[in-house]
């Protein structure tokens, strides 16, 4: 398991499941480690075998499942079906990251161009 000091490239690029929650807990709270999980884990993947057990494939949309919670991060397994999609949404200022394991992800980051009336819509355009 990487510590916050070692480097990525000096590491196998592949983890289990059991790995990567190890590797979190030894962080604790992942907010004050942002950079340093972004950069592990845009290098990383994960070992689908370790994975299987938490994917639950729904015939439509997506299906979450928790692996882990602690007061520092939660570790989910989002399965989700062909050609599901999600609505524009916020994570309510928690950090979030993703990890493909099977198939393709295709996100985008929205920016707010204007505030609407709250509650109610905002104007929005993608980043990038």
């Amino acid at each position: 398991m990487p510590s916050t000091q070692d480097s990525v490239e000096t590491t196998q690029n592949t983890w289990t499941l059991a790995e990567l929650v190890a590797w979190l807990h030894h962080l604790g709270d992942v907010r004050a480690h942002a950079r340093e999980v972004s950069r592990v884990l845009s290098r990383r993947r994960l070992d689908w075998e370790s994975v299987r057990t938490y994917a639950h494939l729904a015939r439509e949309g997506y299906t979450r499942t928790l692996v882990v919670r602690t007061a520092g991060f939660e570790v989910l397994v989002l399965t989700w079906a062909a050609r599901a999609v999600s609505p524009v949404h916020d994570h309510g200022g928690q950090a979030c990251w993703m990890m493909p394991v099977l198939g393709v992800l295709e996100a985008t980051t929205w920016r707010r161009v204007r505030r609407g009336p709250r509650p109610g819509p905002s104007q929005l355009e993608p980043e990038g």
